[in-house]
């Protein structure tokens, strides 16, 4: 049986800051599972950018412009994704 990241999991990840990889991996699965455009999916990206800051800094800023596309998007994520990628040196 597949293992399905829930919010709480990914969260926990996001906040113990040990295993980007795992955390980029489930951001994927919930991402997948999860298609609805809402705060928790909008969250989820901005951890899976975070998660990509040094595995892969191409998509973590593809993470983070694809959030500030976004024009409803909350205040919070959207000032963590602006200076997330300015941080990023690719």
């Amino acid at each position: 049986m597949q293992h399905i990241s829930t919010f709480a999991e990914i969260e926990n990840l996001y906040f113990s800051k040990k295993d980007t990889e795992k955390l980029d991996k489930y951001c994927d699965e919930y991402l997948q599972e999860n298609k609805q455009d809402n705060h928790q999916q909008r969250i989820i990206k901005f951890y899976q950018g975070f998660a990509n800051f040094y595995l892969n800094p191409k998509k973590s800023k593809e993470m983070f412009n694809s959030l500030l596309q976004i024009e409803d998007i909350e205040d919070d994520i959207k000032e963590w994704s602006l200076s997330n990628p300015s941080l990023i040196e690719i």
